[in-house]
């Protein structure tokens, strides 16, 4: 499931191309989201240091739109991937 965007992709088009494209992007289930999901990129290859995330209603009506960053985040990311990696 793809529900996140790289802002390149939506830089040089219509604020309107860019409400359809999020209103039509895969959710994930708040109850499914996993913190890696907000800590890296799709590919899982990258940490996401800045962005903003939106939460849907089951009308897919955006109900909350909050933004994160930090510039701490790769030295964190190193200890918990490694974790996370000798775990599973």
């Amino acid at each position: 499931m793809n529900f996140k965007f790289e802002i390149d992709s939506l830089l040089n088009i219509p604020l309107s191309e860019v409400k359809s494209k999020l209103l039509a992007s895969d959710k994930c289930l708040l109850k499914e989201l996993k913190i890696f999901d907000l800590l890296l990129n799709n590919s899982g290859t990258e940490a996401m240091r800045h962005g903003v995330y939106m939460f849907f209603d089951e009308n897919n009506t955006c109900i909350y739109i909050g933004m994160c960053s930090s510039s701490h985040l790769p030295i964190v990311l190193v200890g918990i991937l490694e974790c996370h990696q000798s775990i599973g």
